[in-house]
């Protein structure tokens, strides 16, 4: 309280306070600007390291899967039994009763080659491309779409639309399994993060 002219004049301080908290509000939002924030992840490691190593993990499970279901169930054990003898049997015939075998044991390569992509190698990769092109995560999509795609892969070759023979549907029902198994395991590893954008809805 001061005297000027006769008249009480009075110091007010709230303009002190208003500069005072303006002043601190520019410090705090300088300091979140300046805290360092979670970096995004980038799409092109996940598609060049983690879902090419899921893939081989996944195709490794579900060959895995298949070679012990060809030894223990006894259909399966039969059907791989027989064609691995005739085909053995054939390729060795074709080989001494050639004059030249290099073309035929690298046919023989290549055909054994191109089964396996075709069954094992073909279907994780397609839904995997598919997956992360619509972000689609759920773990049954995955086991199914696999599943029924590698199950689908000799009725495709065929080419013939008819009914099929018990052996030919026991058949159907082990590669839907070994697919069910790649889509499994390709999904614990890469399958729940598939999209472009992680932030994403959940559970598609």
């Amino acid at each position: 309280m001061r005297e000027a002219a006769g008249l009480p004049v009075r110091l007010s301080r709230a303009p002190f306070r208003e500069m005072a908290v303006v002043f601190s509000a520019d410090r705090l939002g300088s300091a979140a600007d300046a805290s360092p924030r979670p970096a995004q992840g980038n799409p092109m490691i996940r598609w060049l390291l983690l879902l090419p190593f899921a893939l081989l993990i996944a195709i490794g499970a579900s060959s895995f899967f298949l070679m012990v279901a060809s030894m223990i169930d006894p259909v399966m054990a039969t059907l791989t039994g027989d064609t691995l003898l005739v085909g053995f049997w054939s390729f060795v015939d074709a080989v001494f009763s050639a004059d030249d075998p290099e073309p035929i044991v690298t046919e023989a390569f290549l055909a054994v080659g191109r089964l396996v992509f075709t069954l094992l190698v073909l279907p994780p990769l397609l839904v995997a491309v598919i997956s992360e092109v619509l972000g689609l995560r759920n773990v049954v999509w995955y086991a199914a779409a696999m599943g029924v795609l590698t199950a689908a892969v000799p009725w495709i070759l065929r080419g013939a639309a008819r009914v099929g023979s018990p052996l030919e549907l026991h058949v159907s029902v082990v590669l839907g399994l070994t697919g069910a198994v790649a889509g499994l395991v390709y999904w614990a590893i890469a399958g729940q993060g598939a999209g472009r954008s992680p932030q994403g809805a959940d559970g598609r």
